[in-house]
């Protein structure tokens, strides 16, 4: 860092609160009016009745699931209503901890989970209602066991909503727990109880922000207490058999703007794997810069040159803990299994897909191929060579069965194997596929790789894989793309200074911005141009303001509070003026701006003079990771943190 009387951390124009006048001069009346309005240094928690509140001033997107069983038989003792609460209790926690969750409590038949708080995901609403649907599916083993105790048909019904909570962490001395109120809260509960026994029912927010991967039954007009008028609820029916992309919902389908370089060194790779000389490429870049639309276009666009065969697999947030996820995506997309299919379907399609691929193959090949493929995809080992073998030697058997494949595959046509976000990668699939990957110069076949900036490759000490970084778009670039989100009007001065300034050339900001301007009104078209409604909300999207959060939320509690400080302050700001307002020295900051800097969230600019000057940052990728735009949102209490959240109740 420069030196601290020099010193000027600069944050991007995200994190500043709009409601708080910028410091033009440094002096004791703006310190007391910053302090009023920035979070603490080191919160002050609050005590009632032997109870510590935590307070958090942050807002945040978070997700609740609540699950709520049936009636049960009254005829039932107490011990066993006691030992089927247990079960039940137990299978629910599975399924919360499973998808990131936390119990919020048990009431009665009821459990209530959060998803987003304390620790926001990028994705809360998706894993809550992924959640949900485990939930109903794990009720079934619940019910095995209480049909034949009992002769008893236990069901769940599950509701899933998003909304505005207050939250707070309560210190008891022994645990701390998580609690939340505000409307979202009752709303979610009353959707779960229009739920029909074995139905996991969402709000309309909750299936906006999850369309692209859960598939939802017919809208249906629930009439709740304490609602003015219907509430949509929309039936979670299942998962996608293929996560849409965002580009391709709505009327409009977004064409792919600025990257004319990035592609043709893309066709240039697919050429030279075709011939047989096999590529490895990597694109990297920050969350929502474009890579998995790019990788779409090139696809479209080799696709209509000629047969060649796509194959697949994604990581997933939650995916990390589970073993071979990677792989077990990978090989469904290959052999047509769906991710909810039952294991007695998943053996036979297996099985045929393995005879028709590996038909010159050795039967012991194709038996060990069956054993070790169908144990990634859950089977039991099956009557192969190696299926009592320890399981090292198993690991090898299933590179060898993944090199049979890919090799049978590049045989019949040129192959691309798109694996996507593999900064979410679990360590089984990434041993695997470092083995599997180093036979790739000798096929047909291009290897497409997309991961976020940190992940590091396990081929990167290689010299033949190629590496293409993604930036943000070019500011005319931007203002192209703006104006086909709009279905090709011009953009108003204003409105693109307005798009340009919050979304620093990331092409999902964009799109999120703009769309969240249509469906708000705060768009009019005038003299063929569109132009920004005047008074226009400051509120930042959920689906930007959780990818924002996920990203602070990885750092500690105190560099957490020295970036929202920060940004109350201005957009840049001298490190002794943020000393001053959070009453600590300088040498205090040194930590936590030293972690700022790591993070990219903020960085140091040398200073002409030693007062304060604004300047905003307008880099998309640091506006991903700086992530103070919930309290940019709506100012919160003090001691009532405020989250923006994702309800489910079951």
């Amino acid at each position: 860092m420069p030196k601290q009387e020099e010193a000027v951390m600069a944050l991007p124009d995200a994190l500043r609160v709009p409601l708080h006048p910028r410091l033009v001069r440094y002096g004791h009346a703006q310190r007391r009016h910053i302090t009023r309005r920035s979070p603490s240094f080191a919160a002050t928690p609050v005590t009632h009745k032997g109870l510590t509140l935590q307070a958090a001033p942050d807002t945040r997107a978070t997700t609740l699931v609540i699950s709520s069983a049936t009636p049960r038989s009254e005829s039932l003792d107490l011990e066993d209503v006691r030992d089927i609460q247990a079960e039940y209790f137990e299978a629910m926690r599975r399924q919360i901890e499973r998808y990131g969750g936390v119990v919020e409590k048990y009431a009665g038949d009821a459990v209530l989970a959060l998803f987003g708080a304390p620790i926001v995901h990028e994705d809360d609403a998706e894993r809550a209602v992924l959640c949900a649907l485990g939930m109903q599916a794990a009720i079934e083993l619940v019910a095995q066991g209480a049909r034949r105790k009992w002769n008893l048909e236990p069901a769940i019904r599950v509701g899933v909503n998003t909304g505005d909570v207050v939250s707070g962490i309560w210190d008891t001395g022994t645990r701390q727990d998580v609690a939340v109120t505000g409307d979202a809260v009752n709303t979610a509960a009353r959707i779960q109880a229009a739920a029909e026994p074995g139905e996991v029912l969402a709000g309309a927010e909750t299936m906006r922000l999850t369309r692209r991967r859960i598939k939802y039954g017919e809208r249906r007009d629930l009439f709740l207490k304490g609602k003015a008028g219907p509430v949509p609820g929309y039936p979670a029916v299942g998962i996608r058999d293929r996560l849409g992309e965002r580009w391709e919902e709505g009327e409009r389908t977004t064409s792919l703007v600025g990257r004319d370089r990035e592609m043709l060194e893309l066709l240039d790779t697919w050429m030279r794997a075709q011939g047989g000389e096999g590529q490895l490429v990597t694109l990297v870049g920050e969350p929502g810069v474009g890579k998995s639309r790019l990788v779409a276009e090139l696809v479209d666009r080799v696709s209509s040159s000629g047969a060649i065969r796509v194959l697949r697999g994604r990581c997933l947030s939650y995916g990390q803990e589970i073993s071979l996820w990677l792989l077990a995506d990978l090989l469904r997309g290959l052999f047509g299994i769906r991710e909810q299919d039952a294991i007695e379907e998943i053996g036979p399609k297996l099985g045929v897909g393995l005879r028709e691929l590996l038909t010159g193959s050795e039967p012991e090949s194709r038996r060990e191929a069956m054993d070790v493929l169908g144990e990634v995809l859950g089977l039991a080992p099956s009557n192969s060579a190696v299926a009592s073998a320890e399981a090292s030697i198993r690991r090898q058997a299933l590179i060898r069965s993944l090199r049979l494949v890919l090799g049978s595959l590049s045989q019949r046509a040129a192959t691309m194997l798109v694996l996507e976000d593999l900064h979410w990668i679990d360590r089984a699939s990434q041993d695997v596929l470092r083995e599997v990957v180093s036979d790739i110069p000798g096929l047909r076949m291009l290897v497409l790789v997309t991961h976020r900036s940190g992940w590091v490759a396990p081929w990167t000490e290689w010299s033949w894989p190629e590496r293409i970084v993604l930036r943000p778009l070019r500011e005319h670039d931007a203002a192209v793309l703006a104006g086909a989100v709009l279905g090709g009007i011009n953009l108003s001065p204003d409105l693109e200074r307005y798009v340009g300034e919050r979304a620093g050339g990331n092409p999902f900001f964009v799109e999120e911005l703009l769309r969240a301007l249509e469906e708000t009104g705060g768009l009019e078209q005038r003299n063929g141009q569109m132009h920004l409604v005047p008074d226009i909300a400051q509120r930042l999207p959920i689906t930007l303001t959780e990818i924002l959060l996920a990203r602070l939320d990885r750092l500690e509690a105190q560099v957490r509070t020295v970036a929202q400080v920060g940004s109350v302050i201005g957009t840049s700001f001298a490190v002794r003026l943020l000393a001053e307002v959070v009453g600590r020295e300088q040498v205090a900051l040194e930590m936590p701006l030293s972690a700022l800097q790591d993070a990219e969230i903020a960085f140091p600019r040398r200073s002409p003079d030693p007062g304060i000057r604004l300047q905003a940052r307008h880099d998309a990728g640091g506006c991903v990771q700086h992530a103070g735009a919930k309290a940019a949102q709506r100012p919160a209490p003090p001691d009532r943190p405020s989250h923006r959240a994702p309800v489910s109740v079951g």
